[in-house]
């Protein structure tokens, strides 16, 4: 795998703001992904039940359905869709945050204000690793 190809990874992109969502988009245009957007949780578990995805980007504090509870619901659908990988980012990553988002099964976060590079690194780490295991990485 190339540093700029992911072989067309299926990413799925979950958040309420459209600005956080461009620049996500900009940050992971340089790679070879698909990326579908969800505006809010309830979208987003919709998009990993309806398709399959190698990594789930989500938002933890969005209206409708927030990324914790979406995550739960992704990590109770049935078959391989429940253990797709997800990446929380949020600006509240207080250590006990931290241990809420692995409980409800989120494999990793990234803190907001996202540093593009560290999104890359993430993306790519997790767009590898196999959907067989459901182990949180946080």
């Amino acid at each position: 795998m190339s540093q700029t190809s992911l072989n067309r990874a299926r990413i799925l992109l979950v958040d309420d703001s459209s600005a956080n969502r461009e620049m996500l988009a900009a940050a992971l245009a340089c790679l070879d992904v698909e990326l579908v957007e969800a505006t809010n949780g309830e979208e987003g578990v919709a998009a990993a039940r309806a398709g399959d995805f190698d990594l789930i980007l989500m938002d933890v504090y969005m209206p409708v359905m927030n990324g914790v509870d979406a995550t739960r619901a992704i990590r109770a659908l049935e078959g391989s869709r429940a253990q797709t990988a997800i990446v929380g980012f949020t600006v509240d990553v207080r250590p006990e945050q931290m241990s809420r988002y692995e409980e409800v099964g989120m494999n990793d976060v990234i803190a907001k204000p996202v540093d593009p590079a560290e999104l890359i690194r993430k993306v790519f780490y997790w767009s590898s690793v196999s959907g067989d295991d459901d182990t949180a990485y946080i």
